[in-house]
């Protein structure tokens, strides 16, 4: 009697244990999945950070490069004639940025200060919008030029 008490108590205490092992191991297989999935949520946190801090900073430079304009446009009130915008306004694709603006403007051959007014004349004639740092052409009306 006192062999089977001691035999059946290791069974139980092993059996507990194997349990106790096998409850562990579940656990640690949900943590790892937990992990994997948190650090898959980081990296697309991270890349939509990227993102969002890359338009921010666009907009900014778009409304810093807009405010430098109307300075400009306060010091001196020479607009580009109007052909010259006209032409410019044609050259451009339907959306583009500030950057592609001032690329065609070059190609066109206007210098950047004549490129800064012809495009705010094109704003203020609503023959651009703005949308962030992106600006879209707009159909000519009949007092857009």
């Amino acid at each position: 009697m006192t062999d089977t008490a001691p035999n059946s108590s290791t069974r139980r205490s092993r059996s507990d244990l194997t349990e106790r092992i096998e409850e562990l191991e579940a656990t640690v297989q949900r943590l790892r999945r937990r992990v994997a999935k948190l650090k898959s949520d980081r990296e697309h946190l991270l890349e939509e950070n990227q993102a969002l801090r890359k338009k921010v900073t666009h907009a900014h430079l778009a409304d810093t490069l807009l405010a430098t304009l109307d300075e400009e446009e306060d010091a001196a009130p020479s607009p580009e004639p109007p052909s010259a915008a006209t032409g410019l306004h044609r050259a451009l694709p339907s959306s583009f940025t500030f950057r592609t603006f001032f690329r065609v403007a070059e190609r066109e051959g206007l210098d950047t200060a004549d490129a800064r007014r012809c495009l705010r004349h094109l704003l203020d004639r609503g023959r651009l919008s703005r949308d962030g740092s992106r600006l879209t052409k707009q159909e000519a009306t009949s007092d857009a030029q």
